[in-house]
């Protein structure tokens, strides 16, 4: 704990990666706490994305290749990168030789086996992050780290005006998928449950979904296995009753 304190208390770049580990272990609260005190910009992972409210300040993006260019960018440019609950998937990474090379790692996860799997840490932290994030919190000096966070705003204003926009506001065309996804999240006020099957309205939805409370994303993040949104959708329906359950699948999904 002490030496992931350590680090992060010298970092002059630092950039966390929020995992489902948050979503089980219930440390929504506790990782908003960490991230505030020492003014750490964060990442999603596509099983993390309710781990951190979408319109929180910290919130940079989801993560991995069909993430957002800001937080893919900025992984190569931090000075600490901490890891929290999250298993470093190929579509994060890419080339594990070539990922944040210049960073000092710090790796939190209840699994042992997710430790040094994929890339090799400085610092890991074994353990629910429910109780190390605190441990950790109060350790740390409270910190301002105003020029590092803004300067993800440059790469964010990019892809909104390239990508993003075109996505979800076009001007011509049939509809598209982000703009279906931009009016269904609207619609709800941020507040559904996302379900989703796999393919591109997997990403796509993911990806412009946005998300106010915890616990609401359900994917199939590791197999990836087609036609699991429509079974997955009645699930949650019966799980939360009190919420309202969106569900994004494709006709291969719905076969």
């Amino acid at each position: 704990m002490a030496e992931a304190a350590e680090l992060i208390n010298n970092a002059k770049k630092p950039f966390a990666l929020v995992g489902h580990g948050v979503e089980l272990g219930g440390a929504h609260n506790e990782l908003i706490e960490f991230l505030e005190k020492a003014d750490i910009p964060a990442g999603r992972t596509l099983l993390g994305l309710s781990a951190l409210p979408s319109n929180h300040p910290l919130n940079m993006g989801m993560l991995d290749m069909h993430g957002s260019y800001a937080t893919n960018m900025k992984t190569q440019e931090c000075d600490v990168l901490i890891a929290i609950g999250m298993r470093f998937s190929d579509r994060i990474t890419g080339v594990p030789s070539k990922y944040a090379p210049q960073a000092k790692i710090i790796h939190l996860d209840i699994d042992k086996a997710e430790i040094d799997k994929v890339i090799k840490t400085d610092v890991a932290v074994v353990g629910d992050c429910k109780q190390s994030l605190p441990s950790i919190t109060r350790l740390l000096n409270k910190n301002v780290h105003r020029e590092w966070r803004d300067s993800f705003e440059e790469y964010r204003q990019q892809e909104q005006e390239k990508v993003i926009e075109k996505d979800i506001h076009p001007t011509e065309g049939p509809l598209l998928m982000g703009e279906v996804t931009n009016v269904v999240t609207e619609a709800t006020h941020n507040e559904a449950v996302l379900v989703n099957d796999v393919g591109q309205n997997q990403m796509i939805s993911s990806r412009y979904f946005k998300f106010t409370k915890k616990l609401s994303i359900v994917t199939s993040g590791g197999f990836g296995t087609m036609g699991f949104g429509l079974p997955a959708a009645i699930g949650a329906t019966f799980g939360a009753p009190d919420r309202t359950i969106c569900c994004f699948f494709g006709d291969g999904g719905f076969q």
